[in-house]
């Protein structure tokens, strides 16, 4: 375990790795994991933070270093790059979801509104507000999806707070898609639209740009956009006119991702695939769809915040029957969770 000043220690929970046989419970300081692609820490100094190559699993260790130069302010994927133009579209899913925060940090950085400063910056002023209300004015839609269950109201008629109900299971993704009049963008990760999710706690996210020289293949990116549309189909009758806008942004993404993104992987090209769950259905179906090698894998590292003592056994399980590689002996799964679980 990391002592109070970070130190390079940690240990092993033997009572998990029993119950999971050789998977191995690597309790970690949040703190710790900042270095991971896209992974945003509490602030900067945190970021700044090395792993030490000390850490009992030297892969984990080795990743985490490789991407840490990466890491990236989680409301900076909402601001357009230069030259991107206006706003035009906007639709986000989330599962718990605060609409202060959206309108003043994501949608004011979306909208490129001249008030925001830096991160936390709040519009108060008369001006800021009609900048605010003339930027939604000129925009085509702009569409919240939130778990049914989720308790808020909307600060403003000009964008759609949409409840979805999922029957038993609950509307857990995280997706956002900004389309500007020549730059698109799809965010895929963990965080709510809430400041907890945002400035709190460590969230991972990819972010997508679809632009002239994209080299994401196209069935990917699509089969996001065909994740989001199933969503829609939740709805009932009554949203038509919410459903109608939220759809309509789809529609202009599936534009853009036609006219940039490449049919086909190029040679050069990460494996990647839509891996959506929902009842009966498992992220790992897509396993088969990325793995394009006759060397079959030996190791595998899950990283999740929440464990549930009855089924977590059970996932590891499932991970551990795809590690199908030679020699068996080689074979492992690490687990790493927040110190408090």
């Amino acid at each position: 375990r990391s002592g109070p000043t970070g130190s390079e220690s940690s240990w092993r929970d033997t009572s998990v790795e029993a119950a999971t046989g050789q998977a191995a419970m690597v309790r970690a300081v949040q703190e710790r994991l900042v270095g991971a692609a896209r992974i945003r820490g509490t602030n900067p100094a945190i970021a700044r933070r090395t792993i030490h190559s000390s850490h009992p699993n030297k892969r984990i260790a080795s990743i985490l270093t490789r991407y840490r130069r990466m890491t990236t302010k989680m409301l900076d994927h909402w601001s357009a790059p230069a030259g991107s133009g206006s706003a035009v579209a906007c639709l986000a899913t989330t599962f718990t979801f605060d609409p202060q925060f959206f309108t003043d940090d994501c949608l004011s950085r979306f909208l490129a509104l001249s008030a925001v400063t830096g991160e936390g910056d709040k519009i108060s002023s008369i001006a800021a507000t009609f900048e605010e209300e003339l930027r939604l004015s000129e925009t085509a839609a702009i569409s919240v999806l939130v778990d049914r269950g989720t308790r808020t109201d909307r600060r403003n008629l000009r964008w759609d707070l949409i409840p979805v109900s999922t029957g038993n299971g609950l509307l857990h993704a995280k997706v956002v898609i900004l389309i500007w009049e020549r730059h698109a963008r799809i965010v895929v990760g963990s965080a709510n639209l809430t400041p907890a999710g945002y400035r709190e706690k460590i969230e991972a996210a990819l972010a997508f740009d679809i632009t002239q020289g994209c080299q994401i293949p196209r069935p990917v990116l699509l089969g996001i956009v065909s994740e989001l549309r199933s969503y829609l189909e939740l709805l009932p009758g009554a949203a038509s006119s919410t459903t109608d806008r939220a759809t309509d942004t789809l529609n202009r993404i599936t534009s853009r991702i036609e006219q940039h993104s490449p049919a086909l992987p190029t040679e050069t090209a990460v494996h990647l695939a839509v891996a959506p769950s929902a009842p009966g259905s498992s992220p790992l179906d897509g396993y088969k769809a990325v793995w394009r090698t006759s060397k079959k894998p030996l190791r595998a590292s899950v990283l999740s915040p929440f464990w549930d003592a009855a089924t977590s056994t059970t996932a590891l399980t499932s991970v551990r029957s795809l590690l199908t590689g030679q020699p068996k002996t080689a074979r492992s799964v690490t687990a790493v969770v927040g110190l408090d679980r």
